[in-house]
């Protein structure tokens, strides 16, 4: 028989499961085994639609403490690696064992947190997340923000685990904004393209008028 989880440990084990994010651009689809929220559709509860994504087998004590110790330890890693660091996330095994991942991009790095925990994977990688994030925010201010640019970016989003950025274009465009992207001088190591279509704006100006009274005067 399965040990009743309650509704607590559900919400927080789904937001454990969340690599640990430390950048506004991390892409949630990447970092994440899963983003199942309490209104998810087509479930009636955080552990049925749990189960259904098959994440449920993550939900163990040791699990718990791996991802409660990677929130405690990651401004502590951020100070010691200072502009090496590329990043911290959660993987799982394949017997669903959790194990907390640092990128670094340096070959030699001096890290008291690391020392004293040899548990904490550590991934040498090219770049540091201030390069990455200075990227992200020059494709943000130039392509993205009413960017007059003849391609479109829709989004962007730092992947740790990649060591990369995902740069997402409208269907068909990926070669074109390639293209563009190269001649603007960006190195093209960094990306890795994605077709999706800008997110549809819900709601246009708010336009404000003199009040009228129920007779139509003013």
């Amino acid at each position: 028989m399965r040990k009743a989880v309650s509704r607590f440990q559900l919400i927080a084990a789904v937001s454990g499961m969340c690599a640990v994010s430390l950048a506004c651009a991390a892409d949630p689809g990447e970092v994440s085994k899963a983003h199942i929220t309490a209104g998810t559709v087509g479930y009636r509860t955080i552990e049925e639609a749990m189960e259904k994504a098959g994440l449920l087998k993550y939900l163990t004590p040791e699990n718990d403490q791996v991802r409660s110790k990677a929130g405690d330890n990651t401004p502590a890693l951020i100070e010691e690696l200072g502009e090496h660091y590329a990043g911290t996330w959660i993987e799982y095994d394949e017997h669903n064992s959790a194990h907390q991942m640092v990128a670094v991009a340096a070959d030699v790095v001096h890290s008291k947190t690391l020392q004293d925990d040899p548990t904490i994977g550590v991934l040498r990688v090219r770049y540091s997340l201030k390069e990455m994030m200075a990227v992200y925010e020059r494709l943000l201010y130039e392509y993205m923000v009413d960017s007059p640019a003849p391609v479109r970016v829709t989004s962007a989003s730092v992947t740790y685990q990649k060591n990369m950025i995902a740069v997402r274009v409208n269907p068909g465009d990926v070669d074109k904004a390639r293209v563009m992207l190269t001649k603007a001088g960006f190195d093209m190591d960094m990306f890795y393209f994605q077709e999706a279509r800008a997110p549809v704006a819900l709601a246009g100006p708010v336009y404000r008028e003199e009040p009228s009274s129920l007779d139509g005067k003013r």
